[in-house]
């Protein structure tokens, strides 16, 4: 019984940490869209394009939900973002 209540414990106290690491550092909430301009087999490959390859949205929200920001990342000719 206790060895349950420890794994249980173990594995909650784990979750947690990894949702935390998860979240943006600025305290806002975000999503982050990826499109991609070219198919890939597989969704490994997806990090390693190139930034004309892929467009990268991250849309920023206030604890209500209203959006605050949009940043397209290399998204310029010139590869720089655009906000």
């Amino acid at each position: 019984m206790k060895s349950k209540l420890f794994n249980a414990l173990c594995g909650f106290l784990l979750i947690s940490i990894c949702i935390n690491a998860q979240s943006p550092q600025n305290g806002y909430n975000y999503i982050q869209s990826t499109t991609l301009t070219e198919p890939v087999k597989d969704a490994g490959a997806i990090s390693a394009l190139s930034a004309s390859k892929k467009n990268v949205t991250i849309s920023y929200y206030d604890g209500l939900g209203r959006p605050m920001q949009s940043v397209s990342w290399q998204a310029s000719p010139s590869n720089r973002d655009i906000v």
